[in-house]
């Protein structure tokens, strides 16, 4: 079985990709993205297929928390 796990960062934040085949599909997962250790999975004919949407996905959940972040510290403010 082929099997890489890499350490990186997506738009400022450390995440954590996991790589591997399983019989002719490739799968990929990134996990803790911050702030709340989301996670997300994709699967691809190759790897650079599934680490592409992976990637995809966690950038939007990384902009998605900064998006939530803003707001929380505005309606804090406001109170």
């Amino acid at each position: 079985m082929e099997y890489n796990r890499v350490r990186m960062t997506v738009d400022g934040c450390p995440i954590s990709l996991t790589c591997y085949a399983v019989e002719g599909t490739f799968l990929c997962k990134a996990d803790n993205i911050p702030p709340n250790v989301w996670a997300t999975h994709a699967t691809g004919a190759t790897r650079d297929e599934a680490q592409r949407i992976v990637l995809e996905q966690a950038r939007r959940l990384v902009a998605r928390s900064r998006v939530a972040r803003k707001f929380r510290r505005r309606s804090r403010a406001a109170s």
